[in-house]
């Protein structure tokens, strides 16, 4: 009982700033607990800055099979050098699942 008395570590400085730098270094969203809304609710906008960050596979642990279902309908929100390399890869993933 006591462990969900502390905080959570991404509300610590060391943690929350290299999380805020990698995920809303353009502000997309104010702060790391409304980009952790978005993703909640699958927006688009949040998983494409998600999967860019960290790719689809640690994506995937985060926010679910949707970061691959829904890949199609947020790729174009990620940027295009990194959307060519993600897009290989899930190609590649969905061949092989529906071979």
């Amino acid at each position: 009982m006591e462990e969900l008395m502390e905080p959570l570590p991404c509300t610590e400085p060391a943690t929350r700033e290299p999380l805020m730098a990698s995920l809303l270094w353009d502000r997309l969203y104010p702060d790391l607990e409304d980009f952790a809304i978005a993703l909640a609710r699958l927006e688009a906008k949040a998983l494409a800055r998600l999967v860019q960050s960290y790719g689809l596979f640690a994506s995937e642990k985060i926010a679910g099979p949707a970061v691959w279902d829904r890949f199609p309908e947020y790729r174009n929100l990620i940027l295009p050098v990194r959307r060519e390399e993600l897009e290989r890869v899930w190609a590649s993933c969905r061949n092989q699942t529906s071979n």
